[in-house]
């Protein structure tokens, strides 16, 4: 019994978040489909690439550099995906009983956690309020991050497809 526990409290926090992150969205894909974490897959990229191009805008610029601490960022960019994730999940929702099967949902939120983390990681506002550690940086920084979103689009558009 020891053992379990010695080995239970060795496991880095990364690893136990990501696990549950994985569990907690593919509950949601078996109990209302895949729509949510395609929207979330999707809205994550295009918000950091829209937040990446604030500074060069007319209007928000200005309300942008007026958010100094690092936490404002980063509730602003939460602001950003936000409206990108309900933007997303209108143009990518489906009507009818899209409820997906343990391993779909499996395969969905393995894809979707590896998403959000490669965007979680190289957006700077983000990492401010997580920052995960060095094996969780260099599983999902910045020299494989292509490869990880190219594999969860593949995985999602496997699953959207066999659903």
């Amino acid at each position: 019994m020891q053992s379990a526990i010695d080995f239970a409290t060795r496991i880095p926090t990364d690893w136990i978040i990501i696990v549950l992150l994985i569990i907690f969205i593919a509950f949601d894909v078996i109990r209302g489909g895949s729509s949510r974490a395609v929207a979330l897959s999707l809205a994550l990229p295009l918000s950091a690439l829209l937040a990446s191009r604030i500074p060069d805008t007319v209007l928000v610029s200005s309300i942008a550099q007026s958010f100094t601490t690092s936490t404002m960022q980063a509730l602003f960019i939460g602001v950003i995906i936000a409206i990108a994730l309900v933007l997303t999940y209108r143009l990518t929702a489906t009507f009818g009983d899209d409820s997906g099967k343990p391993i779909q949902a499996l395969i969905a939120g393995i894809a979707t956690v590896a998403i959000v983390l490669s965007v979680w990681i190289q957006t700077p506002a983000l990492d401010t309020l997580w920052h995960f550690g060095t094996q969780v940086q260099i599983i999902f920084g910045s020299a494989y991050s292509f490869f990880w979103l190219c594999a969860g689009y593949f995985l999602l558009a496997f699953v959207r497809r066999s659903a």
